[in-house]
């Protein structure tokens, strides 16, 4: 993995077919465990924010295709920019666990806030602070054989952006 300049092209995109995606962080931090993110966390947020108001019945079989070509992949070249680590931090977050409030709304008996207040974790989290601009680019050589994903993946291309990180 290398940094990136925002004039720069990634030495590879230029030699052959590639699949290239992009992602621009709009603060200068990112709140997830690893800097950059790995391919899974592209992939997820691409299903996430196509299926984002569909029903899950409603089935789209060239995005499915699209995806499941692209998953048969092997590991993208990653081009990151710098990023540092920030100050440790503690949160508290909710568990997981609103059956138990929700079996007591069942019986009659509302939580109590001082009870749902005990069901808080404590989670240290530590930012990464992005520098120069702010982007990681994902870059997927296309083998020969595989060069008939162009029809399909230009039609299914999610028009908004997605959110990538928390």
């Amino acid at each position: 993995m290398t940094a990136l300049d925002a004039d720069s092209n990634p030495p590879a995109m230029a030699a052959k077919a590639t699949l290239c995606i992009s992602i621009l962080y709009l603060s200068d931090m990112y709140h997830g465990a690893e800097w950059p993110p790995a391919p899974m966390r592209l992939f997820q947020a691409l299903i996430a924010g196509f299926n984002q108001g569909r029903s899950r019945s409603d089935h789209d079989e060239p995005f499915n295709a699209a995806m499941r070509w692209w998953e048969q992949l092997p590991p993208p070249d990653i081009w990151a920019c710098g990023a540092k680590p920030g100050s440790r931090c503690r949160v508290f977050v909710p568990n997981n666990d609103d059956d138990i409030a929700m079996r007591a709304w069942a019986r009659g008996k509302p939580e109590d806030p001082l009870d749902r207040a005990k069901r808080y974790t404590e989670k240290a989290r530590q930012p990464w602070l992005l520098e120069g601009d702010r982007s990681v680019r994902y870059g997927w050589a296309i083998p020969a054989d595989k060069e008939a994903w162009r029809s399909g993946w230009r039609t299914t291309q999610p028009g908004s952006p997605l959110w990538m990180g928390r």
